[in-house]
């Protein structure tokens, strides 16, 4: 018989500890989506620890992800008296390469590519909203990705609510055709319609370039020098 003299040594698999969460804090978390009863909920890859307990699934709140998707998420992770007790909230698909909210700066974070880790320009659109309470309907500006990402923030909330709704929709950054840019004129630092004359809203800057709400045609466009070189459609 072979001798196994001198083996002796067991293997041991070591796992790594459960991720510790602190509800109201912003994390990253992987699963599968999925709809339970009247809610949408994530099926963690990996079981994490909140405030002490282990939890396996998180209701969501918001968010463009589809039940059956396995995503990778960023939010608020909270803790409820009333079901669902475990909510995560203020989503990002920062697997699909939408921006992150970063709390503490208050600015948004691209996710993807080269740019990943560095802010984005977020552009309100309704400053001519006068709603009493009304949220800032956002435009985060991924020039990377050639995309424009949408989310409401802020507006009335009940104390200690996320002031980061999520991520709700985008659309496409892209050059405007010759028949676009006959639309306007440019006027010093201004652009103005060439139909009415009317100088058109300012909405933010973007290092040099600025950026025009168009309310007529709901376009927003960057002006970089003296030339209109992005625009996209307001949802």
């Amino acid at each position: 018989m072979p001798s196994f003299a001198g083996v002796g040594v067991v293997g041991r698999i070591l796992t790594p500890p459960i991720p510790s969460f602190i509800p109201g804090g912003y994390q990253t978390v992987r699963g599968k989506v999925a709809k339970k009863g009247e809610h949408v909920v994530l099926e963690l890859s990996r079981a994490v620890k909140l405030d002490g307990r282990p939890v396996q699934t998180i209701a969501l709140k918001g968010g463009t992800a589809k039940p059956g998707q396995q995503v990778t998420l960023h939010g608020r992770v909270d803790l409820r008296l009333e079901e669902p007790v475990v909510v995560l909230s203020g989503l990002s698909n920062v697997g699909a390469g939408e921006p992150r909210y970063d709390a503490r700066s208050k600015r948004f974070v691209a996710t993807i590519g080269a740019a990943s880790g560095f802010d984005l320009p977020a552009l309100n659109l309704n400053n001519r909203d006068c709603r009493l309470g009304a949220p800032a309907r956002t435009a985060i500006v991924d020039a990377q990705q050639k995309k424009v990402f949408f989310a409401n923030l802020n507006g009335s909330l009940a104390q200690g609510a996320n002031p980061f709704h999520g991520i709700d929709g985008v659309t496409a950054l892209r050059t405007p055709s010759r028949a676009e840019q006959m639309r306007w004129a440019v006027k010093g630092s201004q652009l103005l319609s060439k139909r009415n004359g009317q100088l058109l809203e300012r909405l933010g800057s973007q290092g040099p370039a600025l950026w025009f709400f168009d309310v007529e045609h709901k376009t927003a466009l960057r002006l970089s020098g003296k030339k209109i070189d992005a625009i996209f459609s307001v949802k």
